[in-house]
């Protein structure tokens, strides 16, 4: 049950030991064995947003289950009768000083509709999508905009060094988007969104320049081609590299395709990037005949001769 919820919210067990101040160990414990008293699933439970309705509503789970047996008209000796658990670990339970394995017997017994419920914090972030943005890119950018006021799609080994920083447990996508120079590297998984969002808060005048590292595959898809008119789109000589979250070094591979840096901002960054990569400017000959990649498979882009794509 805890695991499936920490993993729903793409959170590592070292990400919700950070969180709730539990140690790898005891996390462990809770999820494979099911060992953990009532406190430590409460502060694991906390950092993961797991709470369960159908509950009276208190303090602590222990509180919730004296409340509800006590709403029910329930004795202790009744209760014990009930689930088999002893009136004394019922009180231990009532308390928060008991094991979760005992208080589950209970919480359910009283009421078998108590589902966990996640209360979503942001989008599904999968493993696969939490790879660090080469620090070499990093500079380049700061080079030409100046530091980074945002990162809405932080990570914790993250080299980007925003002044503010929104970390996958976050909902990135709702919070406010302030600066001069916002940079993200989003979900590959979850583009479309971020795109929009992008656009949304350059667009608003919230932020002076947004900046998004995306796959190629981005390009062609409704989402790129419902705000291209406002961006402007390089298409990076080399496959990048990724860096490792886990060892903060590069990974040993390389992208395995060639990635794109969309820039919304004003003239004088236009010109700025244009210094940079402006033999790689991506241009679609007609946007209402690109491919969706997600749909063909197909190299959905043209670009200038000296890119490449290869």
């Amino acid at each position: 049950m805890f695991r499936a919820h920490r993993e729903a919210h793409g959170l590592s067990r070292q990400k919700v030991s950070e969180l709730s101040g539990l140690s790898p160990a005891q996390l462990y414990r809770l999820e494979a064995r099911n060992e953990a008293t009532l406190k430590t699933f409460e502060l694991g439970a906390a950092a993961i947003g797991l709470d369960f309705k159908h509950l009276v509503a208190a303090p602590t789970l222990g509180g919730q289950i004296k409340a509800e047996r006590t709403k029910q008209g329930l004795s202790l000796r009744t209760l014990s009768a009930m689930t088999g658990v002893s009136v004394g670990t019922i009180r231990r339970i009532e308390r928060d000083e008991a094991h979760i394995a005992s208080a589950a017997k209970i919480m359910f017994s009283l009421s078998p509709q108590a589902a966990p419920k996640t209360v979503r914090r942001g989008p599904i972030v999968r493993n696969r999508d939490v790879q660090l943005t080469p620090p070499d890119l990093l500079d380049q950018l700061r080079e030409l905009f100046g530091p980074v006021c945002l990162d809405p799609c932080g990570n914790n080994k993250s080299f980007v060094d925003a002044k503010t920083t929104y970390y996958e447990y976050q909902d990135g996508l709702s919070l406010p988007w302030k600066g001069h120079f916002c940079f993200a590297n989003p979900p590959f998984s979850a583009m479309a969104p971020w795109l929009l969002r992008a656009h949304q808060a350059w667009k608003s005048g919230d932020v002076k320049r947004v900046v998004l590292l995306l796959p190629i595959r981005a390009i062609g898809s409704r989402a790129f081609m419902s705000v291209a008119h406002d961006a402007l789109v390089f298409v990076l000589p080399k496959r990048l590299r990724f860096w490792s979250a886990q060892t903060r070094q590069p990974m040993r591979v390389t992208a395995p395709m060639p990635s794109i840096v969309v820039l919304f901002g004003d003239e004088l960054a236009r010109q700025a990037a244009r210094s940079l990569w402006g033999n790689f400017q991506f241009t679609a000959t007609d946007p209402a005949n690109v491919d969706h990649p997600a749909e063909t498979g197909s190299r959905p882009v043209s670009v200038s001769q000296n890119s490449l794509l290869s």
